[in-house]
């Protein structure tokens, strides 16, 4: 997320030193440390997390082809639901409807099992919507930027996958931005149709204006290999498609503006 944070310095964490002493751990929760301690000039609805706009370079060179061409992006500042929507959120909030799967009513384990169009929906009855792909990627990578960009960064203790249920939310670690879940437990719709990447810079790109699929991110619990969850990593569905670990969280505009 790198240029947009990187006026915030706190020496006690940020000291290069104690990095290389500490090893890749001592980093991580270093970048983790800024991350909570940033204060952004703007104010979100409860339960959602502030992410500052900035720029970042969309995909991987290491991952799929489609997770190609590496391109340049710019975001303006918005709003994410900390947690996947919940059975309980989806359930008591939302007005389209998600095939039931056993043990599942009023918990606190992400909604799952409704289609794309109930997706949006559900975000819209809420007054938010769901957040554009290069949204979801950008806040996926957390504070550092680079947040479970490759395989080696997941594993059973941070990250919910190699299981046929779904987890809670917010069981497993939080990213550099607070937000749970970004990488396994349900995979998440977002709002883009898919197709192939720009070439060339773009700014607040909301993908195609039609088509025939939709961008699914995140991975989720039913995965056994560590690197269909990475940040990067891209599926697609038809928006009338159903699964039992694909759910979804919502976006917002910042609401307040400090002066």
């Amino acid at each position: 997320m790198g240029a947009a944070m990187g006026n915030f310095i706190d020496f006690k964490v940020s000291n290069p030193m104690a990095w290389v002493a500490g090893g890749a751990g001592a980093v991580r929760d270093a970048l983790k440390a800024l991350g909570a301690n940033y204060k952004p000039p703007f104010e979100c609805p409860d339960g959602m997390k502030p992410v500052l706009g900035g720029g970042f370079e969309m995909g991987s060179t290491d991952g799929f082809g489609d997770e190609g061409p590496v391109h340049d992006v710019e975001l303006s500042s918005f709003c994410l639901d900390r947690s996947e929507i919940t059975v309980r959120t989806f359930d008591s909030k939302c007005p389209g409807r998600r095939q039931e799967e056993g043990g599942y009513s009023l918990s606190d384990r992400p909604a799952i099992g409704m289609d794309w169009y109930a997706a949006d929906e559900c975000c819209k009855a809420m007054g938010k919507r769901l957040p554009t792909e290069a949204e979801w990627e950008f806040a996926a990578r957390g504070f550092s930027g680079n947040e479970y960009m490759d395989k080696e960064s997941i594993n059973e203790r941070n990250v919910h996958y190699k299981s046929e249920m779904t987890a809670n939310v917010c069981t497993y670690e939080t990213n550099g931005l607070g937000l749970c879940d970004m990488i396994g437990n349900a995979s998440e719709w977002v709002a883009d149709w898919y197709g192939p990447y720009d070439e060339g810079p773009v700014k607040d790109p909301s993908g195609f204006n039609n088509g025939d699929r939709k961008v699914i991110r995140g991975g989720g619990c039913r995965s056994n290999d560590s690197n269909y969850l990475r940040a990067s990593n891209r599926f697609k569905a038809s928006p009338g498609h159903f699964g039992y670990a694909l759910g979804f969280r919502c976006a917002a505009d910042p609401i307040k503006t400090a002066r």
